[in-house]
């Protein structure tokens, strides 16, 4: 959890980022949430009536401050899907990408799916969205709750041998083998991102970018490091920029240890390498 503050705190000092607006995310209300997630769900999370196993599914116990994080975290992804509906051409959540979440419950320390929330406002607004999960953790919940939706595409690069272990098929789902270092990994991205983008010509793009794959994460099983995440970074986002394509980026997973620090240098540089993108291109 400490790494939310400490993310924040670099990317305010940073001057790359001098021109963005941090803005605090506003709380998701509850007719946003009933969108993708069943109401008797969401009646249980706000009331503290979930059951022990539902609490052992998310992963952390129930409590009212646990309950304002899950809504702002879903908000503030919400907020960036309508700065980008507004006309931005990205917008950032310096959290979010809770992609477990299903319509009927939460699971690996995800309460509420606020990339299925926020892609929920687009796809009322009549855009096209695409998915693109970069988390080392397959987007099970983001698959469930679109599944049949044609006007939505959602895609994962995730370890296969990882959480979850029952996945849920996404439109293209990719599991890598343990082990997968950065040139193998930036294949695969170099080859299906623009098959989707072209093939599917989604009007906006939301991005799950998780670091979790870094060699020093606890919970990886790849092993990618700090320069080929940020090759991966910049390459995404240039192929969207340059299509002319929105985007709406969230934080997704990172767990280094024995220290946090490399995960935090790489989350930064997810939303540095947004700016760099963006000033290469005015």
């Amino acid at each position: 959890m400490q790494k939310y503050a400490l993310i924040r705190n670099q990317l305010e000092q940073d001057t790359l980022l001098s021109s963005a607006t941090f803005v605090p995310s506003p709380l998701a209300t509850r007719v946003e949430l009933e969108a993708v997630h069943d109401a008797s769900y969401i009646s249980r999370v706000m009331n503290g009536g979930l059951s022990k196993h539902e609490i052992r599914e998310v992963g952390f116990p129930w409590s009212t401050a646990g309950v304002r994080r899950a809504l702002a975290s879903t908000g503030g992804t919400v907020a960036a899907m309508r700065c980008v509906l507004k006309g931005a051409k990205v917008a950032g959540q310096l959290a979010g990408g809770t992609h477990h979440a299903r319509r009927n419950g939460g699971a690996g320390f995800c309460v509420f799916n606020d990339v299925a929330v926020a892609a929920s406002i687009a796809l009322k607004e009549g855009k096209r969205v695409a998915v693109l999960d970069f988390d080392v953790h397959q987007g099970d919940g983001t698959a469930e709750i679109f599944k049949g939706v044609e006007e939505l595409y959602t895609v994962s690069l995730h370890a296969e041998r990882n959480y979850p272990f029952e996945k849920i098929a996404s439109d293209i789902d990719i599991g890598f083998e343990d082990g997968v270092g950065d040139e193998e990994y930036l294949k695969v991205v170099e080859d299906v991102v623009p098959r989707v983008l072209d093939g599917f010509d989604p009007d906006v793009v939301m991005l799950q970018m998780g670091v979790d794959g870094l060699e020093s994460d606890g919970l990886g099983r790849l092993s990618l490091s700090r320069q080929g995440l940020s090759r991966r970074n910049r390459y995404v986002y240039e192929s969207i920029l340059e299509r002319e394509m929105q985007a709406v980026v969230t934080m997704g997973g990172g767990y280094s240890r024995p220290s946090i620090w490399p995960s935090v240098e790489a989350h930064c540089d997810v939303y540095t390498d947004m700016a760099r993108a963006l000033e290469q291109l005015t």
